[in-house]
């Protein structure tokens, strides 16, 4: 059975004819082209009542937000099964990346198996608590700008954050549509989170993992107005500059965890 790894439906809005992907790969240096069938896909990497769990708890719900959003009633979701999905989606698509990632030998053990088979009651536990540090909110990025879609599934990036003692935090974000990402974000944040948000998504969503992250999503219609040597730099350069911002800030984090050490201070995990 082909299972994919990231959810077909959320790469749709990167199609083009054919529902065709167009995506650089950083380990060839070249920009290809696949369908969406095949591309983010492994045989037999989910079993099928597993593919069953995280089609009700996880896509379709997804699925519905999408069109939500299309309908322009984002701000009116009031299904807990919807809502409860937008939280977990960061979670499974960890342990569903983590999977792909995985030995052979390993794969029998992952965590996602165990997500998936946990009794709702107890995702509603996992999800309320997590909900009281995080809210979701959808962000739109800038005219100029447009979100690629990297391979696992979602990508991280900083935040300026008066709320956390180093004055940074790491968030999560997945491109839904190539104009707008859902994000998690802290509640720690001032409400003028927004613009900050939207000028830096457009950079992280390249990925910031170099081992792991080789392949990220490009519109379809990118390559009409831009040459594919373009294309190729600028993805290469928001890349460099958003490994070398997240390695700044963590060496930050380290000056400032050993400053507060050095008088007896502790500081919980980033």
């Amino acid at each position: 059975m082909n299972c994919h790894y990231v959810t077909r439906s959320l790469t749709k809005p990167w199609e083009g004819k054919e529902r065709k992907l167009v995506y650089y790969d950083f380990e060839s240096d070249s920009i290809l082209e696949t369908t969406s069938k095949n591309l983010f896909a492994e045989k037999d990497l989910i079993e099928e009542k597993y593919e069953d769990a995280l089609s009700k708890l996880i896509e379709r719900p997804l699925g519905i937000f999408k069109q939500q959003i299309l309908e322009k009633k984002q701000n009116e979701v009031d299904n807990w099964n919807v809502f409860r999905a937008l939280f977990l989606y960061f979670f499974v698509q960890t342990a569903r990346f983590s999977k792909f990632l995985a030995e052979d030998s390993e794969k029998p053990e992952n965590t996602l198996e165990e997500l998936l088979s946990m009794e709702e009651a107890a995702l509603n536990t996992i999800v309320s608590k997590y909900m009281e540090k995080y809210s979701v909110a959808t962000i739109g990025v800038p005219e100029d700008h447009t979100l690629l879609f990297p391979e696992t599934g979602f990508f991280s990036f900083p935040l300026v954050d008066s709320g956390c003692v180093t004055g940074f935090t790491f968030s999560y974000a997945v491109p839904l549509f190539p104009n707008l990402a859902l994000a998690l974000v802290p509640k720690t944040l001032e409400k003028s989170y927004e613009d900050q948000i939207k000028k830096q998504l457009m950079s992280y969503s390249v990925g910031i993992n170099e081992d792991n992250c080789n392949r990220v999503v490009i519109p379809a219609n990118l390559l009409d107005v831009n040459s594919k040597e373009s294309i190729i730099s600028g993805i290469k350069y928001y890349r460099q500059i958003s490994i070398d911002t997240a390695q700044n800030i963590h060496k930050l984090r380290s000056l400032v965890v050993e400053m507060y050490e050095k008088v007896g201070l502790k500081i919980g995990p980033a």
